[in-house]
Parts: C-alpha cells; sequence; structure tokens
C-alpha cells in the first residue's frame, strides 16, 4: 500500500508541475499509451526527463514483463531523442532484459542499440536470436549478424570468438547439404570465411555450384550471391583449387558476363588451367556482351589461347580439329586487334600462328594495317 501511495505522490508532484496539465489513465489504456500521451504533452522536454522516466519506472513495478519491455523501450527512445544518451542506454539495456527475459522479440531495441553504437549490448540480442531462431535459416542470418558484430565492430573479441565458435558447432543448419537458399549458403560462407575455416568455406562453395547445377537455386532478394561466389571463386585459386575455381568462375561469368571483376576473375584462371572446354563454352557463348570493347579484345585473346593449346593437345593426340580451332582463333584475333589497335598482343599471336602454317599471303595482309597506321596512312 506504501508504494501505490508513492507513485501517486510522485504523480501527483509531477504533473502540478508547468507545462503539463493532470492527465487520466482512461478506461483502457495502458502504461505505454499514456508514455505517448506524456510524450506529446511535452512532459519529458528540458530537465524533467529524469523525473519522468522515475515516474514510469514505479508506475512499471508489479506490472506484466511484456509491458515493461515496451515501456522502457519507449522512455529510452525518448532519452535518446532528448540527447540524454547515457539515460537512453541505460534505459534500453533494461529493455533488453525484459525482452529477452519474457522471449519476446528483441529487434526493435537491438536496432535502438545499434543506432548509439552499443554494439557490446547488441551482441546479447543477438546470441538470443542465434539460440531462439524459430528456424535454420534465421538461424544462420542471425549467426551472420552476429559474426559481422564481431568482426567489424568489436574487434574479433576473444571470449566472444570463443563463443561463436560453440554456437557455430551447434548449428547444425549451417552445413546442411539440402540447402538451395543463396541467401542462406552466403550467409554460411560468410561465417565460416570471417572464423578462417578453410574446409568448411570449400564445403560452401561445392554446395553451392551443386545447387546451382541443379537448377534447385533459390536466388538471393539481396543480390548477395554474386558477390559472395566471386571471393569464394578467388579463395578457391589462392588455395590451389582450381577446378572448383574454374566451375565458379564459368558460372558467374555466364550469369554476368558484362561484369569486370567476373571475367578478370575467369582470365586468371585460364593460364592455371589450359584448355578446359567447359570455359571455352561459356566464354564464346557470352563474350559479345563483355564491355568496353578493349576488355572484350583481351577476352578474345585469352580465348583464342585455349583454342590454339587445344589445336595443339589435339594434333599430339592424333584427333581432327587442329584446323577448325586455329581457324576461330585467328578470327578472334583479327576481331581484337580492331576493338584495341593499342594492343599488339593479338597481333603478334595471329603472326606467330600464319608465320608457322606457311600463310605467308595472310601474315602481309594482317601485318598491312598497323604498318600503314604508324605512318599515317587509312
Amino acid at each position: 500500500m506504501a508504494k501505490a501511495s508513492s507513485r501517486k505522490d510522485l504523480r501527483r508532484r509531477y504533473l502540478s508541475r508547468p507545462p503539463v496539465e493532470p492527465m487520466r489513465l482512461r478506461p483502457g489504456m495502458s502504461v505505454v499509451d499514456l508514455v505517448d500521451v506524456y510524450r506529446r504533452a511535452g512532459a519529458f522536454n528540458g530537465g524533467r526527463l529524469a523525473e519522468g522516466c522515475e515516474l514510469f519506472g514505479r508506475m512499471l513495478d508489479g506490472g506484466t514483463t511484456i509491458a515493461r519491455t515496451r515501456v522502457l523501450f519507449e522512455l529510452g527512445s525518448i532519452a535518446r531523442q532528448r540527447g540524454d544518451a547515457t539515460r537512453a542506454v541505460n534505459l534500453l539495456d533494461s529493455a533488453l532484459d525484459a525482452a529477452l527475459e519474457s522471449g519476446e522479440d528483441p529487434t526493435d531495441v537491438e536496432q535502438a542499440l545499434r543506432a548509439m553504437d552499443r554494439f557490446d549490448l547488441v551482441v546479447r540480442s543477438l546470441e538470443w536470436r542465434v539460440v531462439h531462431a524459430p528456424s535454420g535459416a534465421t538461424r544462420i542470418a542471425a549467426l551472420r549478424d552476429l559474426v559481422e558484430v564481431w568482426s567489424a565492430r568489436l574487434g574479433r573479441d576473444p571470449e566472444l570468438g570463443a563463443r561463436l565458435r560453440n554456437h557455430v558447432a551447434a548449428s547444425a543448419d549451417l552445413d546442411r547439404d539440402d540447402v538451395t537458399d543463396d541467401a542462406v549458403l552466403a550467409a554460411s560462407w560468410f561465417v565460416h570465411a570471417s572464423l578462417g575455416d578453410e574446409g568448411a568455406r570449400l564445403a560452401t562453395v561445392r554446395r553451392s555450384l551443386a545447387v546451382r547445377r541443379s537448377g534447385e537455386r533459390k536466388a538471393d532478394a539481396d543480390g548477395r550471391s554474386t558477390e559472395w561466389l566471386l571471393e569464394a571463386a578467388a579463395f578457391c585459386v589462392e588455395v590451389e583449387e582450381l577446378d572448383l575455381a574454374a566451375e565458379a568462375y564459368a558460372m558467374l561469368f555466364e550469369a554476368n558476363p558484362r561484369d569486370r571483376a567476373v571475367w578478370l576473375g575467369v582470365e586468371s584462371v585460364f593460364g592455371r588451367l589450359p584448355g578446359r572446354d567447359d570455359l571455352v563454352k561459356v566464354i564464346e557463348a557470352v563474350i559479345e556482351a563483355v564491355e568496353p570493347p578493349p576488355d572484350r579484345a583481351s577476352l578474345r585473346v585469352r580465348l583464342a589461347k585455349l583454342l590454339v593449346e587445344r589445336s595443339e593437345r589435339s594434333e599430339r593426340s592424333g584427333r581432327s580439329g587442329r584446323s577448325e580451332d586455329e581457324t576461330k582463333a585467328l578470327t578472334l584475333l583479327r576481331t581484337a586487334a580492331d576493338e584495341n589497335p593499342a594492343d599488339d598482343e593479338a597481333t603478334e599471336i595471329a603472326r606467330g600462328l600464319l608465320q608457322s602454317a606457311g600463310r605467308f599471303g595472310e601474315l602481309a595482309s594482317l601485318l598491312e594495317k598497323p604498318c600503314l597506321a604508324h605512318y599515317g596512312f587509312r
């Protein structure tokens, strides 16, 4: 009874001070509604913020946990708007406690703490979401968020890193073979890459490529699939998993022929894995879409080299097809020379092919154009 009397006294003293007029808790109005009424009336303005927060803190005594979460969140938001960062953080921290205790979704409180750069408190919400996620996909998304905060915001804190590894070890959803969602695969990659697990990273790449081959892939609405798979392909090159890298780059290139980063990656694998016929087919199919012309010319030269290498292998094995591949290569080289006259690599390779084949008339025609251009003739 004394506690109730104390709350009434505080409310009476608080409301008797201008500019706030007395207000009543109308039938059906919750304490959350009353916070909003007081806020609109300016009851938290100026030096009255502390007393207002105290008033509602006492009102919460004996109330439900859910009401407590919302009221503390609203008060914290008001304190933040009024520029009282310390009070805001304390109130939001209490709101987070109440939310986690009651099993409520802590996202609103988490976002407010993010906005205040209190990532040391945000991780409490993220860890709760990892443990209590309703599905594998949401658990992996929460793990990704947690890893990102740990890596980018908290200096890879060792204690949190140890807990992270425990969360990953306990999450069977992270490495399931039946995952077809690009967003989930991207999150799995990010988690394993951040934690430095090479074997798990390669396994994630293999799963992603298998899903793409099967046609069961569920595309990422955020468009992150190209970004992470490009990073993954470069990692495969780095650890000498060249076949895996080549397949990843081929799939990326087929889907994104205008992306310079993708075709440069494809190009980087060519010299390491000469003569891969699947890459030849992919490049032939999409090369005309590559921009700008100098980039397209460079890719034509790389494709021509692959065709020349394939023709040489055919000759050594006694198979037919050398003449056809060399003809294609020469066509590519002539076109490349026209698209990028500043680069003489295409002309040099074509000269070697024509000279070795004794095709001196064509060789003269090939060299005539750059020679005339050098002396100012067209």
